[in-house]
């Protein structure tokens, strides 16, 4: 009799640690992964904080990312995901997706989606949140 109860006990002990230890575990950090980020372009004032247009840029050419972008720095509040995009202007415009794992100020590459259209300088608005900024771009002439 000794021997049966010993053998359950143990039993039932693996088995609640058995169940115990396969369960799953659960984390803040699973939860912001699908969080969208918040931040702003401007600082406090309302000022934008920069960009930095790479590249040359000419109508009928599409853009290479690699050669041709927009840096444009960001004010992160809240970190995670993030898609940043610009209006479409003349055929073209700029985006860039992402995670954002922590807060502070950093730079967002944005690269060319598009071919320009014509020769002109192109002015492109970019909004993160309730914040938006403008950079422009030099179309030159192809031939």
């Amino acid at each position: 009799m000794k021997r049966k109860f010993l053998y359950f006990s143990i039993l039932g002990i693996a088995l609640y640690f058995g169940m115990v230890g396969c369960q799953k575990e659960y984390s803040l950090e699973n939860g912001i992964l699908n969080s969208p980020a918040t931040g702003s372009l401007t600082d406090s004032l309302g000022f934008c904080l920069g960009d930095s247009v790479y590249g040359s840029y000419y109508n009928g050419i599409t853009p290479g990312g690699d050669t041709c972008f927009v840096d444009i720095k960001v004010n992160v509040l809240t970190p995670g995901t993030y898609n940043i995009k610009s209006n479409l202007q003349n055929g073209f415009m700029f985006a860039d997706s992402g995670f954002f794992n922590s807060t502070g100020i950093t730079t967002v590459r944005l690269r060319p989606l598009g071919t320009p259209i014509i020769q002109v300088i192109t002015d492109f608005l970019v909004t993160m949140d309730s914040t938006t900024c403008g950079f422009s771009v030099n179309v030159q002439d192809s031939t």
